[in-house]
């Protein structure tokens, strides 16, 4: 493969784009609704009613409210890909169409056991924790008053995606090592064809350190506010749940390289693909007929099982 090759590949594998225009879009029609309307900012006037009214000590509002404010995201975004599941118009986009989860009654407490003690009880525990042993009371991240521009956020955004990365990459791999992998991560692997639930469906030390600690550095890296490190957790919750939803939708990144990865364990590591590129840890991916699909489709007439030209 030569230079002018690599660098294609390297574009078509590196797939996060699809986040970008969607946070833009949202963006871009709230300023319309602004000018129409001759209001002030959406965005400014809710953060305000929201830090007004999520508690009065910053440690509450470290261990209860944000925790509380990823769970919100986690369902919501679980509640979409499950509704589209009943429409027939979804159809066409599933991933892995011939592949049926189905559960006995022991296998569902046990998936909605795991997921709620990692919800409810590490992730709280985990933010408690991050407060008293990292944060100072000046910290930027326990700042609730700042209200930063909308260029701040969007960058701080990009650069954290790019940190999870990196972060991800390494500890999702260690956590596929023969000694390791069958006493942890094997639990998540479960399933050969994810669904959006199963997200948080993991060993609680896994949880720690791939869904907490993870994401969670680039926050201390870029000295996030308080506003900019939840709407971080917004788009970095929905991001993998999309990776795990099992459809590829029109307009939204695409989740084929994760899905690769649930169905043959050994390759597509990282969040967007670019150290499984640099690590040689995508070869066999590249090579399928699966990554001619891992792009973001533009518009509804193609799909997973359509014809994509």
């Amino acid at each position: 493969m030569n230079f002018l090759q690599s660098l294609k590949t390297l574009k078509n594998h590196i797939h996060i784009c699809g986040i970008y225009p969607f946070i833009l879009t949202i963006y871009g029609f709230s300023k319309i609704v602004e000018k129409i309307f001759g209001i002030g900012s959406i965005w400014v006037t809710m953060w305000k009613i929201l830090s007004a009214n999520i508690g009065e000590t910053k440690e509450f509002r470290m261990a209860i409210m944000s925790p509380l404010w990823i769970i919100l995201i986690y369902y919501l975004t679980v509640a979409f890909f499950f509704y589209i599941r009943r429409v027939k118009f979804f159809k066409p986009y599933k991933i892995q169409p011939d592949v049926k989860n189905k559960f006995s009654a022991a296998e569902i407490n046990e998936i909605r056991n795991s997921i709620l003690f990692n919800q409810f009880v590490i992730l709280p525990l985990c933010f408690w924790a991050v407060y008293h042993l990292f944060l100072h009371e000046n910290h930027p991240m326990l700042d609730f008053e700042t209200i930063p521009t909308f260029p701040v956020v969007f960058s701080k955004i990009v650069i954290n995606l790019m940190i999870f990365e990196f972060t991800f990459y390494y500890f999702h791999r260690a956590f596929h090592h023969k000694w390791i992998y069958k006493y942890f991560h094997k639990q998540h692997h479960k399933f050969t064809a994810p669904f959006a639930l199963v997200v948080q469906y993991s060993h609680p030390l896994e949880y720690v350190i791939c869904d907490v600690i993870a994401p969670g550095i680039g926050l201390f890296v870029t000295k996030c506010d308080a506003a900019t490190a939840l709407a971080y957790s917004a788009v970095v919750t929905s991001m993998t749940v999309i990776y795990h939803c099992g459809y590829h939708l029109p307009f939204l990144m695409s989740p084929e390289a994760h899905d690769y990865h649930h169905a043959y364990y050994y390759e597509c590591f990282g969040s967007n693909g670019l150290m499984d590129f640099l690590h040689g840890t995508s070869k066999n991916f590249i090579k399928s007929e699966r990554f001619k699909m891992h792009q973001t489709f533009w518009g509804i007439g193609t799909g997973c099982n359509k014809k994509v030209d």
